[in-house]
């Protein structure tokens, strides 16, 4: 990509966190990941936001880690990435594991 006479690569990520209800009835759950650039993809039915960490309380909790303020963060970060939340509803089954399969991306230069 290239903005405002820069170039940036675009480096795509993926991951999964598998969930295992060890209870003998179902378990309704709710899990919330964010990731440090745009969320792209969430199998299965994740719903995927994009947010603002100047205005949305929920991103500026996310970037609250210990290491959020003394990385030196590029002036340009903010402008060419973001925060994406992705948020799972579903029911869990007894000793049934579900996959929670995502995918995002970010620019780097």
């Amino acid at each position: 990509m290239e903005e405002n006479g820069n170039r940036y690569s675009r480096l795509d990520m993926k991951g999964q966190i598998t969930l295992t209800s060890h209870r003998t009835e179902p378990a309704d759950v709710e899990v919330t990941r964010y990731v440090l650039g745009t969320a792209d993809t969430a199998n299965p039915d994740g719903k995927l936001d994009k947010l603002n960490v100047f205005e949305d309380s929920d991103a500026a909790l996310s970037a609250s880690h210990p290491w959020w303020n003394w990385y030196g963060w590029p002036a340009w970060w903010n402008h060419v990435n973001g925060i994406g939340r992705i948020t799972w509803k579903l029911r869990i089954e007894p000793r049934k594991p579900v996959d929670l399969e995502y995918s995002w991306h970010y620019f780097w230069r």
